[in-house]
């Protein structure tokens, strides 16, 4: 009796801990009733995910990650990771892009382009939203990579700063495995 309350609160306590750094470094943790789910997130703080061009200029592209574990603040180990990648520009670019490349310490990754959204905001401005998922192994890759180099469609751009720092501490805070409650 004693060991099950025990091994309880241990594991209480380190979902605690993992949502405590989660919420610290400003990502985003949300409970989904209606789903069962928990999604984590690196956040949406445009100032911090942007990616560059490769000689160094703002393209006017951000990119998040996420994924999601079933039940309540239950951190998981997932197989995949969705990256979010959102252009603010003036004219379409990516309508018909198929394949997101990347090159993170001379390893290819490709991944398919999948759910594609295009609109025009209330500045004029053209938003495309495309979402790619990742294995969760090549997420690791790309995070941890030294130099990333990426290719969406017509534009190059590296992957660095505050947005390959934000991945990386993403990748660092998924749990090594899947953290289950005992059932009482």
């Amino acid at each position: 009796m004693f060991r099950r309350r025990s091994v309880s609160l241990g594991i209480f306590v380190g979902i605690v801990a993992i949502a405590g750094a989660m919420a610290q470094s400003g990502r985003i943790v949300r409970y989904d009733k209606f789903k069962e789910r928990t999604l984590y997130s690196t956040g949406e703080e445009l100032n911090r995910n942007k990616a560059y061009s490769t000689s160094g200029d703002d393209i006017g592209m951000h990119i998040t990650a996420a994924y999601s574990c079933p039940g309540e603040n239950l951190p998981c180990r997932p197989d995949t990771v969705l990256m979010t990648l959102v252009s603010y520009r003036d004219n379409f670019t990516y309508q018909d892009v198929t394949e997101f490349l990347v090159i993170a310490d001379s390893v290819h990754i490709n991944a398919s382009v999948g759910k594609r959204t295009a609109e025009v905001d209330h500045l004029g401005f053209r938003v495309e939203t495309m979402t790619v998922w990742l294995p969760l192994a090549d997420f690791i890759k790309l995070a941890n990579g030294s130099s990333v180099e990426a290719q969406l469609g017509p534009m190059e751009f590296s992957i660095g700063g505050d947005l390959l720092s934000d991945l990386r501490q993403f990748a660092i805070e998924i749990p090594s495995s899947s953290t289950v409650a005992p059932k009482p």
